[in-house]
Parts: C-alpha cells; structure tokens; sequence
C-alpha cells in the first residue's frame, strides 16, 4: 500500500501503512541545509551498527563515501565549480567520509581556474582558496553526462574505490521533473536512465545508496521519487525552481564529521 503524508509543506511517501522515522542525522541535517523537501522512500528504519562504546580506531572502511555528479557543461559551470569549493572549504581530513566529485565543465561559461575543459574525477581535500586543490584521480576528456554509461562508470568507480557503509549520490544541475535532468549537449537525462544506471551498478556490486539527491529544479515530485524507490532508501531534491549551489555543504560536511556514525 502506498502511504502519502505532507507535514509543514513536506511530502513524505513510502510503500508500507504506517510513515517511516527518519533516524539518521544526515538525512535531518539535509533537510535543514537544502532548499527542497524530502520524500522517504524506504520502509524499513536502519539501525546504526555502532554502539556508543564502538572503537573509533577499529574502522576498516568508511562510514560515509559520498558521490557528487556535477553537470557544469552549460550556464551553471560556474556554481558546479562553487559547489566543489564549498566541500573542500568544509572537508577536513579524517577517516569516515569520502567525497568524490565528477564535474564536467564547458568551453563557454566561466573561464576560472585554468579555463579547462572535459570531465574529471576528483577526491575532496580541505582548501580555502577559490581554486581546486582536490586530489585529481582521472581527466576523461568530453563526456556526456546525460548518458548512461556515464554515469555507471562513476558510481562503479566509487564502489570500487572507495568503500563505505552507507553511500549518498548528489546530482547537481538543471531539472525537469518526471521529463529528467542533467542537462548536456542540450538534452537531459531521463528518469528512466539514471535509475537503469544506478540499478545495474547497484547489482554489479551488490551495494545499495543510501541518499539520492537533486540539487535542481522541481525535481521533488511524488512521481520522481516513486521511479527511485527501488534503487535507494531516501530521495531528496527541491521541489521549486533555484539558482545556485543548494546545499550549503561547507557546514553540513562539518556537522556529520561531529558525529558520522549516527
């Protein structure tokens, strides 16, 4: 049975009767960060396998790795390369969350840092300037990040790479709803796709996201979340149209470090 109740303006949907807790402390710190609404989308509340008297220095893996997918080929280069600035200002180095970026960037819109062109894998360093001195781990050239493999590619990457607990993938760009997003070459990525995408690389290597995001316009749609419900646990994303970076990461990876495990 499907369940649909809106608090203060924000849609919560689910598979079972009864609505589900939201439990973890990223999942709240989202929605006080970002300026959308969350839609649940799991039913079933995870518990933290940490007890209070958990040995830090026992970690082997991860708590958190997070996947950022950054569109900048088009007018929004600018706030895609704002955005990495925002996670290296808050990133410190520490043991419990990775931060891997894709952005790909265009030859039209914003000339800073070396006015360099294509798609690049980077891994998140704490830095205060307005360059990018995140580690660079890859330098693709031209891709499209409205395709499939694409996107696979990066999520596998990730998986492989860096293992975690739990794992959150944020899109960044624009949005069109049901009709998709992640514009590039002037098309957007279908609905239909990314969850094709997620889906196979999820059964590839047997691990399940944790956190969709989308940081892009009127994304949060009962119809959206409904296509993810499979593939993760939570879907958030903003509801009205925006301009601009939408999470404030800075602080927000700053709050998680103060607690990852919960």
């Amino acid at each position: 049975m499907i369940g649909i109740k809106v608090v203060n303006g924000v849609y919560y949907y689910e598979k079972s009767i009864s609505m589900v807790c939201v439990s973890s402390i990223f999942t709240i710190l989202l929605l006080l960060l970002m300026n959308g609404s969350f839609i649940s989308i799991g039913s079933i509340q995870r518990e933290s396998s940490y007890s209070s008297n958990f040995n830090k220095n026992s970690v082997s893996k991860r708590e958190w790795t997070i996947m950022a997918y950054l569109c900048g080929d088009n007018n929004l280069e600018k706030y895609a390369i704002e955005t990495i600035n925002d996670m290296e200002m808050g990133y410190v180095e520490n043991e419990y969350i990775s931060i891997i970026v894709m952005i790909d960037r265009s030859d039209e819109y914003d000339e800073s840092i070396g006015n360099w062109t294509g798609a690049r894998y980077y891994q998140i360093r704490h830095d205060e300037s307005h360059e990018i001195k995140s580690t660079l781990l890859l330098d693709l050239g031209e891709q499209d990040m409205a395709e499939h493999s694409v996107l696979r590619k990066f999520i596998g990457y990730c998986f492989a790479n860096y293992s975690a607990n739990k794992y959150m993938l944020a899109f960044f760009d624009h949005g069109g709803g049901i009709s998709g997003a992640m514009e590039d070459n002037s098309r957007l990525f279908s609905i239909y796709e990314i969850k094709s995408a997620i889906h196979l690389s999820e059964d590839e290597y047997s691990t399940k996201i944790d956190i969709i995001s989308f940081l892009a316009c009127t994304m949060n749609t009962i119809e959206v979340a409904y296509e993810f419900q499979d593939v993760a646990d939570y879907y958030i994303a903003e509801q009205n149209t925006g301009w601009g970076e939408g999470i404030d990461w800075d602080l927000l990876i700053k709050r998680i470090l103060d607690n990852p495990f919960t």
